[in-house]
């Protein structure tokens, strides 16, 4: 085995070990966003588009007003967008974001 090959091993395993100690992310993060549409009145927002859709070709990333940095959520943009209701606790399931802009809402 060369040790490019090792090297590919290592840091697979490494991967999964740290997936399997912290979970899976994204399934944190779209429990996150599910219940910031759902507790938001998502239906009702003035840009809804692609929330909760969750499909082959359609990932969080793709939901109006958020940003991600490869599969992380990193930005929360919905300025004005008809928001209306407590936000979701338990912030820590994205723990990459570093924007969030919520003004101009109920």
């Amino acid at each position: 085995m060369t040790t490019a090959a090792v090297l590919a091993l290592v840091t697979l395993v490494l991967a999964v070990l740290v997936r399997s100690a912290q979970g899976d992310a994204n399934d944190d993060q779209y429990q996150f966003l599910t219940e910031l549409y759902e507790q938001t009145s998502g239906e009702m927002w003035t840009n809804n588009t692609n929330w909760l859709k969750r499909d082959n070709t359609t990932s969080l990333c793709d939901w109006y007003g958020i940003t991600c940095a490869g599969k992380w959520v990193e930005k929360i943009k919905l300025v004005s967008n008809g928001l209306g209701g407590p936000l979701p606790n338990n912030w820590e399931r994205v723990p990459y974001i570093d924007y969030i802009d919520i003004s101009g809402n109920k």
